[in-house]
């Protein structure tokens, strides 16, 4: 007979064949807890066949998965709760339950970075709390009120300011826990604490300002991926109770696109439902004007909005592209002459207009002369180029508003911008007495 090594190998080991079987203990045991039933053998039958009997440590493995009692010996395993696709529909809205649409969700968590000091993002967060608080309109959108839990890494004499700014002072339904008072405790205990101090608070929102600050993750922690990932885990379990989660990070210096512009590593960006990045926009935008790119796993979610903090309101711009025309009429409207005699060259304005770009000029006095607020004269030629003047002998009609500016006037007329479509905010938490919306409670209230 010629001689086979690999049985060779078996007959030597026989111990390794067992071994082998007792692997399977997963299938195993769900076919000996639960043995076929479906005479066809399409659900019942078993999904492992080893032996026609099944080895004794096979049937002790599968009365150990099989129970919530451990066999002797063997540690108790967990037991998970797993639903069906169709269970998962009828318990869950069918719209994201928004409280602040689109940008914060009960049981997501919300990403918010940009520059240290610059982008201007606790005084974003703080205007968006407020509104929470007092059930306010927040960027053309309704919110839902609710409590707040906010984790600071600021000091508390600096943190007055913000609260001064953003007119939550005297609050008693915005609770703060300032970072210096977790030093020597682990993120592990701070962010359970947080958690459940929030649900006890009945709070539906809780920001954490900064995460690395409160996580401890510096230097290279920062870029760690398994770091980063034990850090936003206990914040996931909040958003588990339904909670809102905020968290904030700094940007990279390097900025880049939002997916990873925040500093440390992307492993934190990926485990968020929605990412913002604040920024200051290029070009010749006022100061209080910020854009707002977004990456979210929901389609209401803009990929770009400009804002503008007016007091200490945001209010909604458009886009990128529409403000930055909007900013050219206004521009080519305040230099434009009144007198025909007097009209005035697109050499000649972007001379004026050095932050100004042709085609973007060129587009805004195209939209100016079609809704009758300048006149062109000249052929367009070298000796007799187009010239352009803003007539006062007629009514101008302002084309974003409707509304028309009297003859006499001469000031351009002020651009407004209509307010983007309202989101329907749907109610994710049982409302109390108080008039709060907590969370815990039937998701259909």
């Amino acid at each position: 007979m010629p001689h086979h090594p690999a049985r060779a190998a078996r007959a030597r080991r026989p111990e390794n064949t067992d071994r082998e079987r007792v692997r399977f203990d997963a299938t195993a045991s769900i076919s000996a807890a639960h043995p076929p039933t479906n005479e066809s053998g399409s659900l019942g039958a078993p999904l492992v066949h080893l032996d026609s009997e099944p080895r004794p440590e096979m049937v002790r493995v599968a009365h150990s998965a099989g129970s919530a009692s451990p066999a002797e010996g063997v540690p108790a395993e967990p037991i998970f709760h797993f639903v069906t696709a169709a269970e998962l529909a009828a318990t869950e809205p069918a719209t994201v339950p928004w409280l602040v649409p689109p940008w914060v969700a009960s049981g997501c968590l919300t990403e918010i970075d940009g520059k240290v000091k610059a982008a201007g993002k606790t005084t974003f967060v703080g205007a968006m709390v407020r509104a929470l608080l007092q059930g306010q309109d927040f960027l053309g959108n309704p919110t839902t009120p609710t409590r707040v839990v906010w984790l600071t890494e600021q000091s508390p004499a600096s943190f007055r300011q913000v609260l001064r700014r953003a007119g939550l002072e005297g609050r008693r339904d915005l609770l703060l826990l300032f970072w210096y008072e977790t030093r020597g405790t682990s993120w592990d205990k701070v962010a359970a604490a947080a958690v459940a101090r929030s649900l006890a608070f009945g709070a539906g929102l809780l920001v954490v300002d900064t995460l690395p600050q409160f996580a401890g993750l510096s230097g290279d922690a920062e870029n760690s991926a398994g770091e980063a990932l034990r850090a936003i885990q206990p914040l996931q379990a909040g958003a588990g109770a339904r909670l809102a989660v905020v968290l904030v990070r700094h940007e990279r210096k390097g900025g880049g696109n939002v997916e990873d512009s925040a500093r440390g590593s992307s492993a934190l960006t990926g485990a968020v439902d929605i990412v913002l990045s604040l920024r200051r926009p290029e070009g010749a935008q006022r100061p209080t004007i910020r854009v707002i790119h977004g990456l979210s796993r929901f389609d209401e979610t803009p990929a770009e909005l400009l804002v503008e903090l007016d007091g200490d309101t945001y209010i909604p711009l458009g886009s990128a592209h529409d403000v930055a025309a909007q900013e050219a009429r206004t521009a080519l409207l305040a230099e434009c002459p009144t007198d025909e005699g007097e009209a005035i060259s697109l050499k000649n304005l972007l001379e004026r207009l050095t932050k100004l770009k042709r085609t973007t000029a060129q587009e805004a006095l195209t939209h100016l002369q079609d809704n009758g607020l300048v006149r062109r004269v000249g052929q367009g030629g070298k000796r007799d180029p187009f010239r352009y003047y803003r007539p006062v002998d007629s009514l101008c009609r302002n084309s974003l508003s409707g509304e028309t500016t009297p003859a006499e006037s001469t000031d351009p007329p002020e651009f407004i911008v209509p307010e983007p479509p309202r989101v329907p905010a749907e109610p994710a938490i049982a409302q109390g007495p108080d008039g709060y919306w907590r969370p815990g409670g039937s998701r259909d209230a």
